[in-house]
C-alpha cells in the first residue's frame, strides 16, 4: 500500500512504527516543514521525504497522492490537519484518510471534514480516566462517529442480565479474567463492540436506564 503521512511529531513516530512493522511492501512519503525532520524521520522507517508548506498542492502531487491508499493528517495543528483531511479526501478522492486531532471538541469537524477515522489521543486518555473514577454506567472508548463502529465498556452497581443480539459482540470480565454467565454482578465489566440502534438500546436495558 501506498502511505503519506503529514508531520513528524511523536505521534507520527508511533503511526510510522505501526505502518512499517504490519506492512513490509508499505510505500512511505513523509512530509515535514523542515527538511532536515523530513530527512531524519524519513531514514527511521525507509520512507521519502518532501518538506515545503504542508497545504502546498504540488508538493501533495509530488508525494503522488492521487494514487494514495491512505492518508494520515498528524501534524500538532488540528485546523491544517482539518484542512488537509478535506483536500485529500474531497479534492484528491484518497479511499482512507485519517486525522489526528490534539483537541477533543474537534474530533467532529475533522470527521465532516473527511476524516475515516479519527485519532484523538487526548480523548481517549479522558475515556480511561473515566473508566477508573466513575462507579457505575457506560464508558465509551470508540465511538461509531469516529471509526464506525463502538467500543464500550459497562460497569453495574446491581445484578442483571446480559442482552443477547447477534450484532453485539460482548465479553464479561469477572475478577479481571474473561468469564461466561448469562448475568452480570456488580464489580464485574462487560466488554460490547457494535454499532447502531440495536447497540443503543442494549446497553440502556442493560443498564436499567
Amino acid at each position: 500500500m501506498r502511505y503519506i503521512v503529514v508531520g513528524g511529531g511523536h505521534i507520527s513516530q508511533f503511526i510510522l512504527r505501526t505502518i512499517a512493522s504490519s506492512d513490509r511492501k508499505a510505500v512511505i512519503t513523509i512530509i515535514e516543514r523542515s527538511q532536515e525532520k523530513a530527512t531524519v524521520t524519513a531514514k527511521q522507517f525507509n520512507a521519502e521525504p518532501l518538506w515545503g508548506d504542508l497545504e502546498n498542492p504540488k508538493i501533495l502531487e509530488k508525494a503522488n497522492i492521487s494514487i494514495c491508499d491512505l492518508f494520515i493528517a498528524s501534524t500538532e495543528i488540528d485546523a491544517l490537519n482539518i484542512r488537509l483531511c478535506e483536500a485529500a479526501k474531497r479534492v484528491y478522492g484518497v479511499p482512507f484518510v485519517i486525522g489526528v486531532v490534539n483537541n477533543p471538541l474537534n474530533s467532529e469537524i475533522i470527521k465532516k471534514a473527511g476524516a475515516d477515522i479519527v485519532l484523538d489521543p487526548i480523548g481517549l486518555a479522558l475515556r480511561i480516566l473515566e473508566l477508573k473514577v466513575k462507579r457505575y454506567g457506560c464508558i465509551s472508548i470508540l465511538k461509531e462517529d469516529e471509526c464506525g463502529f463502538n467500543f464500550s465498556i459497562l460497569k453495574f452497581k446491581d445484578s442483571t442480565s446480559i442482552v443477547k443480539n447477534e450484532n453485539i459482540k460482548i465479553i464479561l470480565i469477572r475478577n479481571g479474567k474473561p468469564a461466561e454467565d448469562d448475568v452480570v454482578a456488580r464489580g464485574d465489566l462487560l466488554l460490547a463492540i457494535g454499532s447502531g440502534k440495536e447497540f443503543n438500546e442494549a446497553v440502556k436495558k442493560m443498564l436499567k436506564e
